[in-house]
Order: C-alpha cells, then structure tokens, then sequence
C-alpha cells in the first residue's frame, strides 16, 4: 500500500505527516520484533508491503468461537496465488502471521482512535470565527441613474466580497445572494444567511471623473455602525477597489467595540479556545509590549492544544514571535527561536495554501540571512492574497536584502495604496523606501521619506534613527541627536548591533553605503550593543 493510501484511510478529514505513519510501523515492527523487515518492509518513495503468507482458518470444532486473532484472519482471507508466490507456510508461520495482522489492526485502529481524539477537536476554531465573522454584501447602491454609475457599483460590491475568498476565519456572501433581501428587515439577514454583520455601500459621481464611494460595517443584532470609511476611486481602478476590500475584511478582523469591557462581554458564551484566539488576536492588534506578546503567545498556545488544524491560532501564535524577534526591548532565548522556525515549517506543510503562513516562512527565511528564499514564498502569497499590504511591505525589504533597491519605491507605492488608512504601515514602507534610497546613495530622497515615514506615525523609532543618520550625513550633529533622542524614547534598548542584525542583506550587497550607516548610527548616539 502507497503512504498516500494508508493515510487516506487512517486520517481521511485531518491533515498529517508521514511521520505519523512512520510511528505506527515503528511501534507494529517493534511489537513483532521485525528488526530485518521479514514482516512489513518498506518500499523506498512509494510505501510498506506485507511479506508473510496469509491464509484462511477453517472453524469446525463444534463451540469453538474465533478469537480476535482468528476473526482478523478471516476478514483478510487467503492471498491470491500467481507466479513466484510463496509456498504456503508451515502452520506456525500462518499462525505467527495471523498475529501480525491483528496486532496491525489493533494498532492503527487505536492510532487512529487516538489521532481522531487530537486532531478531531470538539471545538472547531476556525469555523467558529468564521460564524462570527460571516458578512452579508448587500448590492452597493447608485445615487446617479446612469446605468455605468449601477455597473461601478456592482463591481465594487463584488471587488469587497472576493476578498473574503482566501480568508481563514471569515465568510462571504455576495450581493447575487443578498440582492433578495435588500427590502426586507435586517433580522432576516442573520436568521436566514446567518450573517451576524453586513456591508452597505453607496456610489456617487465624483469631480475630475472620480467615484465617490461610502462603505459602512453594520452589527445585525443592533443596526450599529461597527465601522465607515469614504473613499473617491478612479472608475477603471482594478487594485483601488480590492484595496477597499482588503480594509472591509480588516474593519470585520479589528471591529471597534466602545471598551474593553464590552469587548470582554461580547465574548460570553463562546468556547474558551474561541475566546482566547479572540483575546490573543485583539492584544497583538493594538501596539503591543512585549509583556503583552507573551501573554498572547499563552492564549494561543492553549488554542492550538485545544484545537491543532486551527490555521488562525497557529498564524496567531507565529505573530506573537516574529513580533518579539523584531522589537529590541524583548530578547526571544534560542528555544523559543527554534520553536517558531519549527512552528513556521510545519504551517508550511500544514496550510501551504495560506498567504499569512506563507509570509511567516519567509520571515524566518529573511532571519536566517536568505532573503533569496523568502522571495519566491512572497511573490506566492500575493497571487493568493493579492490586497494584502503587508505582502508588498516584505517583498520590498526583501528586495532590498537580496540587492535590488532599485525596485523597493514601486513596491511602496502598493502598500500606500492598500494600507491608506494603516498609519503605521504606511509609515513602515516609507521608512523601507528611505533604506532603499540610502543603498542608492540618494540621500535627500531618503530623508524626504524619513520625514514622511515620521509624519505618518511619529512612534515609528526606525524611522526617527534614519533621520539621524541623514542629519548626520548633512553634517547637522545636533538635529542627528534629537532624532536618536526620539528613537530611543519610542523603541528603547535599540543598538547598532541590533539594527544590523534586523536589516540584513545578501553578502556583498550594499556593503560601503551598509558600513557609512552603521557608524552614522553610533555617531548620532545609538549604543554600539
């Protein structure tokens, strides 16, 4: 039998690795002390093979009532004979053979028995967000009679809900489904769709050829705006509109509740595994410390023992990582790097599919000083998740680390496109745009993006520090220190030896312009580390 098929048969609705087939032959071999593979051998990149002879048992004592051995015997029957077999084996043999197959259907039956009580979990975490998270896209309305103003905004609505598409933990329902209820009373939305939340939308004629449009998040259980957003969009914009999507499906992820308290209640009722991957995702969402990451981290860990195909607690529990190893002020021990480079490869077997897993193995990637590899699982994450701004924001720092600087200010345009309403990451690709500039050896361009990056989210300590180190180029050694002064009070503990090890490229890549950076910083004031 093929290892395809074994696993097909034992685990049909979970996902495993041939490691757990491998285990089971281990523990049967070592049961029948087939140290020399005389029972089940393996057959190299395709399998296992039975070896012995089988054959049926004739019951005609009067009384006798088969055992479990004799019962197991019987199912599997007399092998058919056909050139080269075997000459039938001496009673014993059969006997001892017999034994063998008992033994391997007691043991992979209890296998897998104990795998379905793993991986089967009572609470199916993913799906129960996605319960939560399931949106009704209402029809976008037209407030122009034209019948191209009721085209864009049927495109619009469709561009919204195609990014629910790839989305683990959310559902989708378009307006082809939803136009039936568009007079009717909300209730019916969630009694019928089962849709706690819905998206309206309104489409306008705007000056200079634009479209105006209004998007509004809306709580079915009590007509509350969760979130709202106006937007103007060029008519013919393809990436404009999905990037309107992009912040739909996030407004739903990070939907606003009036207080931490109400948060908490909000989460009655739901199962623990629930609750906790909720928690965890809320604390990692909103600027956390690294007190904070960790007790995430907690909350996620417990999730994923509770429920381990959950692909949003796995994503969730890699964050909190990659996160730690980014921020200065934490210090992740060799294990816990060890443990996240193996939670990031075994995402990778597990969801090869998932756009966010595939971002998470490529930072590991980028943190083991192979930008090269991390390329191709980015570029392969924007054909799945084609809005995803972070996707754009890591491909251009890892262009930058593999020596192609020359491509980062495209790929900060697309973040800026997609992030609009993200400060932060926003501010974060001007910040890597102002690096690529100083590779380059464009210095003024770098500050000018510096100063955007600076002006888009003034916590941002790297791009402080980059402004440093061109005030420092200017010559300008007091403006150099404020800026470190600002890093230092938005990111302490921050070092050179850090930096470097955070912004890593290629060998060879950049190195003058890398070495003229490294000592501006410590000329500006950042402690060498």
């Amino acid at each position: 039998l093929t290892r395809a098929e074994l696993k097909a048969s034992l685990w049909p609705a979970v996902v495993v690795t041939d490691d757990s087939l491998v285990q089971c032959v281990s523990e049967l071999r070592a049961a029948l002390g087939d140290h020399n593979q005389q029972f089940v051998r393996t057959v190299r990149g395709r399998g296992y093979r039975w070896e012995q002879p089988l054959e049926s048992i004739e019951f005609d004592r009067p009384g006798h009532r088969p055992s479990a051995i004799d019962e197991a015997v019987t199912a599997v029957g007399p092998p058919s004979p056909g050139p080269g077999s075997r000459a039938r084996a001496h009673p014993a043999a059969w006997r001892r053979s017999a034994v063998a197959v008992a033994l391997l259907v007691g043991l992979l039956a209890t296998t897998a028995a104990t795998v379905h009580h793993v991986l089967r979990p009572a609470v199916r975490i993913d799906e129960e967000m996605a319960a939560l998270g399931t949106v009704a896209v209402m029809p976008f309305k037209s407030a122009d009679a034209e019948a191209s103003s009721s085209a864009y905004a049927s495109l619009i609505a469709d561009a919204v809900t195609a990014q629910f598409v790839n989305r683990v933990g959310m559902r989708g329902i378009g307006p082809s489904l939803t136009a039936a209820y568009a007079r009717e009373p909300i209730g019916r939305v969630l009694s019928e769709l089962k849709a706690p939340l819905i998206v309206l939308g309104h489409v306008a004629q705007a000056p200079h050829d634009m479209l105006a449009v209004d998007v509004q998040l809306v709580s079915v259980a009590d007509g509350a705006t969760l979130w709202s957003r106006h937007v103007d969009l060029a008519p013919g914009d393809v990436a404009a509109r999905a990037a309107l999507g992009h912040q739909v499906v996030n407004a739903v992820r990070r939907r606003d509740r009036a207080s931490a308290v109400e948060f908490e209640r909000s989460l009655q009722g739901l199962p623990r595994p629930v609750r906790q991957t909720i928690v965890g995702s809320h604390e990692i969402d909103s600027a956390p410390t690294v007190d904070t990451l960790r007790r995430a981290r907690r909350r996620f860990e417990e999730s994923t023992r509770e429920d381990p195909t959950s692909i949003i607690a796995r994503n969730g529990l890699a964050a909190t990582y990659a996160m730690e190893l980014d921020d200065p002020r934490g210090a992740l021990a060799p294990a816990d790097i060890e443990r996240y480079e193996h939670l990031v490869d075994d995402m990778r077997r597990f969801a090869p599919d998932d756009a966010t897993a595939l971002l998470h193995w490529a930072i590991v990637q980028m943190w083991r000083g192979r930008a090269d590899l991390a390329v191709p699982a980015i570029e392969r994450s924007i054909e799945i998740a084609p809005s995803y701004a972070n996707s754009y924001l890591l491909l251009a720092k890892a262009r930058l680390a593999t020596g192609r600087a020359q491509d980062v200010a495209a790929l900060v345009g697309k973040v800026v496109e997609r992030a609009n309403t993200e400060p932060s990451r926003v501010s974060r690709a001007y910040f890597t745009g102002a690096e690529a500039a100083l590779m380059l050896g464009h210095a003024d361009d770098a500050a000018a993006l510096a100063l955007r990056s600076v002006a888009e989210w003034p916590a941002n300590a790297d791009a402080h520090a980059l402004l440093a180190v061109t005030e420092t180029y200017a010559g300008h050694s007091d403006q150099a220190r404020a800026e470190m002064r600002q890093a230092e009070r938005h990111r302490p503990g921050q070092t050179v030896a850090g930096w470097e090890r955070r912004h890593q490229v290629l060998p060879g890549q950049y190195e003058p312009q890398r070495r003229r950076l490294l000592d501006a910083l410590r000329i500006a004031g950042m402690p060498a580390g």
